[in-house]
């Protein structure tokens, strides 16, 4: 319903992973790689291409293009004559998904803000993408689905997908002792280190609040998390958790973890909710 969403607006701050290193970048391509061959992020992201409705001659924006896998996939939907343009504010995952895209027709990479896309003109995009970044940004995230909005054709389709964290849960398999400490220690630390951990609930509202309608809604659980995140996040993990927790303890999660992962009886699931957005319709 529209006027849900209240949050103070304030000016951004920029992406909360802006200053990602390049072995963190890494690590972060690895676990994005794992993760888009994971069956519910093809399903939703298969589902958001159909609902956009891309032809030949179109204009396409992916925001937080990371890899440059679904810059692809739009950029053989617009061609011939169209572009696929993927905006992302970390310069090494930029640089990742610019060499992977390179040499296909219609495609460009830019260094750039969700909030900030003043380089392109009001109502010339004709569709939009935006998966698992919302999470991630430190400012109000309807500030960029107002610019989404902003340069969105009248007729163009914006696809929102993001997480819900306090749907996570560990499962340590046949282990219900282990899953109970891990869950414990779980609940004392942030969940995750996430500037809008229930992005996923929020979508409707933050699209309301940007005077776009959400015409349709997906959602599912992400399973077998744990092999796809894990290993390319262990060091932002225990880093965090040595700021809330006794190192002994950290030491001895990290040692559950890793023997439960290794034997291939740890299970992290989490929601993930997709929306496809549109301006309002107008009477004729």
């Amino acid at each position: 319903m529209r006027g849900e969403y209240a949050r103070d607006v304030t000016e951004p701050e920029g992406f909360a992973a802006r200053t990602m290193s390049a072995a963190n970048a890494g690590m972060f391509t690895t676990a994005l790689d794992r993760q888009a061959e994971m069956d519910l992020v093809r399903e939703l992201r298969t589902w958001c291409r159909g609902m956009l409705e891309l032809r030949p001659g179109a204009t396409a924006l992916d925001i937080g293009c990371g890899t440059g896998a679904e810059l692809m996939e739009l950029a053989r939907l617009v061609q011939p004559g169209g572009r696929a343009i993927g905006v992302d504010a970390n310069r090494p995952m930029l640089d990742v998904a610019g060499e992977r895209t390179s040499g296909i027709p219609g495609v460009t990479v830019v260094e750039g803000e969700a909030s900030e896309l003043t380089w392109l003109e009001s109502g010339t995009v004709d569709a939009i993408v935006c998966e698992r970044v919302i999470q991630h940004l430190t400012y109000d995230p309807v500030l960029a689905v107002r610019e989404f909005a902003r340069v969105l054709a009248p007729a163009g389709s914006v696809a929102i997908t993001d997480t819900d964290w306090s749907s996570a849960k560990i499962v340590v398999r046949d282990d219900p002792a282990t899953t109970d400490y891990l869950m414990a220690l779980f609940e004392k630390l942030p969940r995750p280190r996430m500037a809008n951990r229930l992005a996923g609930l929020e979508l409707s509202n933050y699209c309301a609040a940007a005077g776009l309608d959400v015409v349709a809604h997906r959602t599912g659980r992400l399973g077998n998390l744990a092999s796809a995140l894990l290993p390319g996040a262990t060091d932002g993990i225990r880093a965090m958790a040595m700021t809330h927790l006794p190192p002994a303890e950290v030491d001895e999660a990290g040692r559950t973890l890793s023997a439960a992962l290794a034997d291939g009886r740890l299970e992290v699931t989490v929601d993930l909710h997709a929306v496809i957005a549109r301006h309002p319709a107008r009477d004729e």
